[in-house]
């Protein structure tokens, strides 16, 4: 079942699509539909997709997810736990989101995205969960949300073997050969040439490596748990105590015997979930 309904135009409002499915059976009885995925629409005619996993209608405890590069909202499917629910976005240019213009690409766009998404549903605390460069987004969001003025309290942040703010001086820089190949060969060559093997996002994210960071990562106040891949050849030990000093309540942990993708489990979503929620 689909629908739409178009919300009042002043001040603009997104337009919202959800796609519904039936909740299991209960006592020989079906229960009302719940939302498994849907869209906004921005101001500017930018489709904004996301996928939620668990029962938000009931959850406890809702996150808003961030993807990595190459990746989408599916990232986060599964990884719910009881009493939480994902909200996962597909970030600019990846999954069902609109493509973008690499020029027309914002960390502000990025925050307000994710302000329509919390406002469509009412939402007054959310925690943020992230992986790789979903985590410049994540802090970005975070880091906005400090003020109670700017958006929901952020009751958490979660980062998966993830990115800091790009443009911070002083970072430790990924390998040579890896970046090479990603912003030059990947970046640079595939995506323009074959967008349906590379997200056009892709593309984008890493001309996000070169603009202004707008938010300063020394203001999110609430926990942050960063995790890091014992045997991660691309976001190391260093480039993730390098972001932990910064924030005012962090907490190191490695993943062992993972690399950058095999960290990120839905297993192991639960349990990073369970430890912000505790």
């Amino acid at each position: 079942m689909e629908f739409d309904v178009a919300l009042p135009s002043a001040p603009p409002s997104p337009i919202i699509h959800d796609d519904l499915c039936p909740r299991p059976p209960r006592d020989g009885k079906r229960g009302p539909a719940i939302r498994t995925s849907g869209f906004i629409v921005r101001p500017d005619g930018r489709k904004v997709a996301y996928i939620i996993d668990g029962d938000l209608t009931n959850a406890k405890h809702v996150f808003l997810c961030f993807h990595g590069m190459m990746s989408n909202a599916k990232f986060f499917k599964g990884g719910a736990p009881d009493g939480c629910a994902y909200i996962s976005i597909d970030r600019m240019g990846y999954g069902k989101s609109s493509y973008v213009s690499p020029s027309k690409f914002s960390y502000s766009d990025v925050v307000d995205d994710a302000g329509a998404i919390v406002d469509k549903f009412s939402l007054t605390e959310v925690y943020l969960m992230a992986h790789s460069a979903g985590s410049p987004n994540a802090l970005n969001v975070a880091s906005a949300w400090s003020s109670p003025d700017n958006g929901p309290t952020v009751k958490g942040v979660g980062i998966l073997a993830g990115e800091t703010e790009y443009t911070v001086e002083g970072a430790p820089q990924t390998p040579g050969g890896v970046k090479c190949f990603m912003g030059g060969c990947v970046g640079g060559c595939c995506v323009p040439v074959c967008p349906c093997v590379c997200d056009w996002g892709f593309f984008g994210d890493w001309k996000l490596k070169f603009l202004e960071y707008p938010f300063k990562v020394e203001n999110i106040t609430c926990p942050v748990i960063l995790y890091y891949a014992e045997k991660d050849g691309i976001i190391d030990e260093k480039l993730t105590q390098f972001t932990a000093a910064r924030l005012k309540n962090a907490t190191v942990e490695m993943i062992p015997n993972t690399a950058h993708f095999t960290c990120a489990t839905p297993e192991f979503q639960k349990k990073m979930a369970a430890a912000l929620t505790k």
